[in-house]
């Protein structure tokens, strides 16, 4: 794959892709996990992080659209029954495996939710549409626990904690009305509307609604 883009060599470039080759987890079923997905690397080992693997996701599907049309069931497989989906691996996982002997998560701790940007775009250009309707469904489910368990109605905006607030430069978590994951439900909002409206859908009204409320908030 070749590149011309101001300041990124094509050596810089091939060198990111060598990284995410290197990140490659190929033996999921032993984190507890269906399909192949990326780690983050280094200290961090061979599990699964949530917005690493989205991340890595929205670079891959160039170079390999099919790999990143099947880690997005990894996302749906995993997520809870209350649409929560995991920070890590060492939550209760599709396979029920902690991996590399950490304890099972059990608090109740999601992600910065990279995933509806990313996964709405590794569909466009989908021609499989059993993965478009579970990724819709798994979208809509995650944008219903945000609003469920990190809504404040003092001021209309999404709450969080840590891992689901993730801006370095102010050196602190801003959980109270983190801008980050506030534009990140906004911009799921956004993407699963669309979704709906593609699939015929019901909710596409009331998602806009929702994002609208969001917006003005």
């Amino acid at each position: 794959m070749n590149i011309n883009f101001k300041g990124i060599t094509q050596k810089d470039f091939d060198y990111a892709f060598e990284c995410l080759e290197d990140c490659k987890q190929e033996s999921a079923k032993e984190y507890g996990f269906n399909y192949p997905y990326f780690t983050p690397g280094g200290n961090y080992g061979q599990q699964w992080w949530q917005i690493d693997s989205s991340l890595a996701l929205c670079g891959y599907k160039w170079k390999d659209r099919a790999f990143a049309e099947r880690s997005l069931w990894n996302f749906i497989e995993s997520q809870k029954e209350n649409g929560r989906i995991c920070l890590w691996g060492a939550d209760i996982l599709p396979g029920e495996v902690a991996g590399e002997n950490f304890p099972k998560q059990t608090e109740e701790v999601s992600s910065l939710p990279k995933i509806f940007d990313v996964a709405y775009h590794i569909l466009q250009g989908s021609e499989d549409n059993e993965l478009k309707e579970a990724t819709y469904n798994m979208m809509k489910k995650y944008i219903d626990w945000w609003f469920k368990y990190r809504f404040d109605e003092n001021t209309g905006l999404i709450t969080a904690v840590f891992e689901e607030t993730f801006i370095p430069y102010l050196n602190f978590a801003g959980e109270y009305a983190p801008v980050d994951t506030n534009v990140e439900v906004y911009v799921g909002c956004y993407y699963a509307q669309l979704l709906a409206k593609e699939l015929k859908k019901e909710d596409a009204n009331a998602l806009k609604i929702r994002r609208d409320n969001l917006k003005t908030a």
